[in-house]
C-alpha cells in the first residue's frame, strides 16, 4: 500500500467529509472515493460509515487510522532526517505569471520554510497565455494563471480536455498606473483610447500578452523592462504609463507615497481571475499540496478588488 493513501485516509477522518478532504488533497471526490474503496478491498474491512454527523470511522477503521498515524509520523521523521543529509530531497515547481510571482514569493517562502526548512521550490515565470500549456507540458505540476473573468467557462473546458483541474481563486481588475504628477492622476477613470500617444511600460514576461491586448493595439509606443519593479519606477520617474493588476500594487511603497497612482481603466477587459491549474487525478506530493494550500490561503485572505 502506498503511504500516500494513509495520509489521505487521515485527512478524510479529520475532515469527516470526503468532499472536503478531496478539496484539501486537490483531487476529485470520485478519485478519493475510489482510493478508499481500493484500500477497503485490499484489507477486507469497511473503514468509514456515513452518519448524520458526517463520515466517521468504523471500529476497524479507527484501528487502521491509529496505525496510519503512527506510520505517517515515522515517515515524516524519516523525511526530516534525510532532509538534513540531503538538503534538496524535497522539491516542487510552480509556474506563474510575473505579477503573481512578485506578490506570492514572500508568502510561499515564509510558509514553506516553516513547514519544510530544507525543501526547494523552483518558480518559473511565463506569460499568462502560457501557464496552462506549461503545466500540461510538465514544467510544473502547479500553475497560477490570470484569465479574463468572462472567459472562465471556456478556459475550464480547455483545462478539462487536457486533464487539468482549474480552480478560480480571486477576481482582480487591471488598472492604469501613472506618475503622481501625471495629468491623469486626478481622474476618476481613463478610457484606453485616450492613451494612444503615451508610452506603455511592460515587463519582459508580459510583452507577448500586451501585443495582443486592447491596450497594446491602441498604444503604439512600448518599452520593455526586466521586472515589475523597474516598470513602476519608469512610471514614477520617466512619465510612462502601465496597465497592471491591482495585486501588483499591493502594499506598494511608490503607490503609498503618491509617486504613482492607479486609476480605473475603461475600454478593456479589466476583470480577470487568478486561477490555479494542476493535473486532474494526479497524486501530488506533500510539498506540492502545501504549496497549493499556501496559495489558496493567500488569495482567500485578500479583500475585494
Amino acid at each position: 500500500m502506498q503511504i500516500s493513501k494513509l495520509y489521505n485516509l487521515l485527512v478524510v477522518a479529520e475532515s469527516q467529509s470526503i468532499s472536503t478532504a478531496a478539496q484539501k488533497l486537490f483531487i476529485s471526490q470520485s478519485s478519493l472515493s475510489s482510493m478508499i474503496k481500493s484500500v477497503e478491498e485490499e484489507l477486507g474491512v469497511t473503514i468509514f460509515r456515513r452518519t448524520a454527523k458526517g463520515v466517521l470511522p468504523t471500529e476497524e477503521g479507527a484501528l487502521l487510522l491509529r496505525f496510519a498515524r503512527d506510520v505517517t509520523n515515522k515517515y515524516d521523521e524519516l523525511i526530516q532526517q534525510l532532509a538534513v543529509r540531503h538538503p534538496h530531497a524535497m522539491e516542487a515547481a510552480l509556474v506563474t505569471y510575473a505579477c503573481a510571482s512578485d506578490f506570492m514569493s514572500m508568502e510561499l517562502t515564509r510558509s514553506l520554510r516553516q513547514a519544510y526548512p530544507n525543501a526547494a521550490l523552483t518558480v518559473y515565470e511565463r506569460p499568462e497565455s502560457q501557464i496552462m500549456r506549461s503545466v500540461m507540458d510538465g514544467l510544473a505540476n502547479i500553475g497560477i494563471g490570470f484569465v479574463p473573468a468572462d472567459s472562465l467557462n471556456g478556459y475550464r473546458t480547455i483545462a478539462e480536455k487536457n486533464g487539468l483541474e482549474m480552480e478560480p481563486l480571486y477576481i482582480d481588475r487591471v488598472c492604469l498606473l501613472v506618475g503622481g504628477d501625471s495629468p491623469y492622476a486626478q481622474r476618476s477613470s481613463v478610457h484606453v483610447q485616450e492613451l494612444e500617444k503615451e508610452t506603455l511600460a511592460v515587463s519582459h514576461c508580459c510583452m507577448e500578452n500586451v501585443r495582443r491586448s486592447t491596450a497594446g493595439r491602441t498604444i503604439s509606443s512600448v518599452m520593455c523592462f526586466g521586472n515589475l519593479g523597474l516598470v513602476k519606477k519608469a512610471v514614477a520617474q520617466n512619465g510612462l504609463i502601465a496597465c497592471l493588476p491591482g495585486l501588483a500594487l499591493r502594499n506598494d511603497p511608490l503607490l503609498q507615497s503618491g509617486a504613482i497612482c492607479k486609476i480605473p481603466l475603461e475600454g478593456i477587459r479589466s476583470r480577470h481571475c487568478n486561477c490555479c491549474f494542476y493535473p486532474k487525478g494526479m497524486e501530488l506530493s506533500r510539498l506540492e499540496r502545501s504549496v497549493l494550500e499556501t496559495i489558496r490561503g493567500f488569495f482567500s485572505r485578500l479583500p475585494p478588488p
